[in-house]
């Protein structure tokens, strides 16, 4: 596994919500969060289609990474951010919106291709539903199925990740889990369309994200990976690492056993926190569980025989040797 890290500017963000829609900070400094940036082992940078901030020229905008030690590693294309979206992207019934979507997705591919980027990340954050006999399911699958399909031969040799969610902000997603994605990426079927597994999102799903990453990297579909954490009934992309450590440590250690060439992405919302401390300390932690995995792989064949012979209180034992001395 090649151990990249990147971000995007949603980790300093004004962080608004329902009860606080002002957020509770003043907008982004720009040149303040690249200075974070790039104190950090952090060397790519997710741009969105269409860049809000950063130059939509893409000579200029690797100019702009460049001068803080950046790449450009993904690009998200933001189908989501506008009401205009609020019955879906991939899967709604309005054809103005269909038409709409497909133009944005091209337009992002093309962005992607320019920059020269790893993948582009496609989340049908506003496809699903909030209540019974609300949606058509067969209807709106076969949309959706359609549209990917259209989505990945324009895109070619470019690699496209789907994004799973249990909820938020639908209340039920049509792409809700790990093996929901999967099953859609099935039906897709082109071999440019994997998965982006966002360690929080799996939480909440109630999945195991190393299981979760074990059985999408047997099928060779795990392009992207997001890191941050919760408390397994939301998705407030906590500081990865400062919930479920044994489960975060169990994800890293499989990973790492990967042959994951794309980005770890660093996707946190530290709403009441100072927003510059927060990614550093998101950044040192990822660092950290990398460090202490490492450990634990190099004493692979003991952790696999006790795992075999059904001994997970010696796999504890050795661990806790291993990282709390």
């Amino acid at each position: 596994m090649k151990f990249n890290l990147d971000c995007h500017l949603f980790c300093f963000g004004t962080f608004s919500e329902r009860y606080v829609p002002t957020g509770y900070f003043d907008k982004v400094d720009v040149i303040k969060a690249f200075e974070t940036i790039a104190s950090t082992s952090v060397r790519g940078f997710m741009n969105t289609w269409k860049p809000g901030i950063l130059p939509e020229d893409p000579e200029k905008n690797k100019r702009f990474l460049l001068e803080y030690g950046l790449v450009p590693s993904l690009v998200l294309i933001d189908n989501f951010g506008d009401r205009k979206y609020k019955h879906g992207a991939f899967s709604t019934s309005q054809k103005s919106m269909q038409k709409e979507n497909m133009k944005l997705c091209k337009e992002g591919i093309d962005f992607a291709k320019a920059l020269g980027v790893h993948s582009v990340l496609l989340w049908p954050a506003h496809d699903g539903m909030d209540y019974p006999f609300s949606v058509d399911y067969n209807a709106s699958w076969k949309r959706m199925v359609e549209n990917f399909i259209e989505i990945a031969e324009y895109a070619g040799d470019m690699k496209l990740a789907i994004e799973p969610k249990p909820q938020d902000p639908r209340q039920k997603m049509l792409v809700n889990s790990t093996g929901k994605a999967m099953m859609l990426i099935n039906d897709i079927g082109r071999g440019n369309v994997g998965l982006a597994l966002d360690v929080g999102h799996s939480f909440a799903a109630a999945e195991n994200p190393a299981e979760s990453c074990v059985v999408v990297d047997r099928h060779k579909k795990l392009f992207q990976v997001h890191l941050n954490d919760n408390y397994k009934n939301a998705d407030p992309d906590m500081i990865f690492g400062t919930v479920n450590f044994w489960e975060n440590l169990e994800f890293m250690y499989y990973l790492i056993q990967t042959d994951f060439d794309g980005w770890c992405s660093v996707d946190i919302i530290a709403n009441r926190e100072n927003r510059e401390d927060s990614f550093r300390t998101c950044v040192r932690l990822i660092e950290k569980y990398y460090e202490m995995a490492s450990k634990l792989v190099e004493k692979k064949d003991i952790l696999q025989s006790n795992m075999e012979d059904y001994r997970f209180s010696k796999n504890v034992d050795l661990i806790s040797n291993i990282i709390f001395r």
